[in-house]
């Protein structure tokens, strides 16, 4: 696979493209989950630190992927995680992300980032399209490409982020961000 190929078809995609909207039952899911996760369940970061070794960025303490909800198997087929339970109604929120992107979901995280905290410039790996949708706080976006973008996603808006030019993102306030973030087929 060309990365260096990949990457460049993608940067004729729009830095943002606005799906839509997952519902407030979704976002009340994932901000339960959230909470019961934080408390209950083994932190997950040291994905954020295997992400932050092969993208060769430094991306401090204010984020970091906290756990996955579904992740993709390695002969490319999805797997969910446990946490995916329908008993926390994670599915359902799932199939809801799914309905606003007309696309499977693969590699669903819950990502959390300080109050105030920021996310400096860099460059995704660009096997997948990403996509990230904030449940709780407020964030800015930033995508650097032949013009400059910047965009405040509402809560519960999935929005497609073109991560082949380089992004940031700046929590705008001083409260915890949550937001998931994933992969798909736009």
């Amino acid at each position: 696979m060309d990365k260096v190929k990949l990457a460049k078809n993608r940067r004729n995609k729009p830095h943002i493209h606005k799906h839509g909207y997952i519902t407030d039952k979704s976002v009340d899911t994932i901000k339960n989950w959230a909470m019961f996760a934080m408390e209950h369940l083994p932190d997950q970061s040291d994905v954020t630190r295997q992400l932050r070794a092969e993208s060769g960025i430094e991306l401090h303490d204010d984020f970091k992927i906290l756990h996955f909800l579904m992740q993709e198997s390695i002969d490319g087929s999805l797997s969910s995680t446990s946490f995916t339970k329908p008993v926390l109604g994670l599915e359902e929120v799932i199939q809801d992300l799914e309905n606003v992107l007309d696309s499977k979901v693969c590699n669903l995280k819950l990502a959390v980032m300080n109050p105030n905290g920021k996310i400096d410039y860099h460059i995704d790996d660009p096997i997948k399209d990403r996509f990230t949708c904030v449940v709780q706080g407020k964030q800015e976006v930033y995508v650097k490409g032949r013009t400059s973008t910047a965009y405040i996603p509402q809560i519960s808006e999935v929005i497609y982020l073109n991560t082949s030019w380089p992004h940031a993102v700046i929590n705008l306030e001083n409260t915890t961000r949550l937001a998931l973030v994933g992969c798909y087929d736009l």
